[in-house]
């Protein structure tokens, strides 16, 4: 195995990256609800873009496995010596492609930047600012008090868009506690 500019410290972590992509789609699928699981799972990716700035004289890059199964099995082997020995022997084989190919640093700086997007979006998405001061125009009486009645019908079970019904309940809970007095 020919690894030229890439120590086993490296190797080891470009494995892990490829096991990260493969958590990353299960994050993004909306299972994952826990801030710290996407803060986590960013900051891997952040530690992987070192690799960012590299060059290879590759004229293309391999595709990577597209489930989710089979993209972590392929992070997992590669994440230490023996498994990188079994992907070798499957390359000879003429089952996989040429290892340097897959764990080249420019492909794996594109694999992290791709996750890392699809992250960060998720995780504003779940956890950023939510602007809900428009509502209210809607949900407030003519006393300046919430109209729980028509907060209540918007939000029966079965209503059709999630992300409104969770904007009005994140809105209907900031003006109750600032009319308490809560501001936090």
């Amino acid at each position: 195995m020919i690894m030229p500019n890439i120590d086993v410290t490296e190797l080891d972590a470009l494995g892990s990256l490829l096991t990260v992509r493969a958590v990353t789609w299960y994050a993004v699928s909306g299972m994952v609800r826990k801030k710290s699981v996407l803060d986590d799972l960013v900051a891997a990716l952040e530690d992987a873009l070192p690799f960012a700035g590299a060059s290879c004289a590759h004229g293309h890059h391999p595709a990577l496995p597209r489930s989710g199964p089979d993209a972590a099995e392929l992070g997992v082997m590669l994440s230490s010596h023996g498994g990188r020995r079994l992907y070798e022997r499957r390359h000879v084989a003429g089952r996989t492609a040429a290892l340097n190919t897959v764990v080249c640093p420019v492909f794996m700086a594109e694999v992290a930047e791709e996750s890392l997007k699809m992250l960060r979006e998720r995780r504003e998405t779940l956890f950023g600012e939510r602007h809900t001061s428009g509502l209210d125009a809607e949900y407030l009486g003519p006393d300046g008090r919430l109209d729980i009645a028509w907060i209540a019908d918007r939000l029966a079970p079965g209503s059709r868009n999630k992300t409104y019904a969770g904007d009005l309940g994140l809105w209907a809970s900031r003006r109750y506690a600032r009319a308490e007095g809560r501001e936090r």
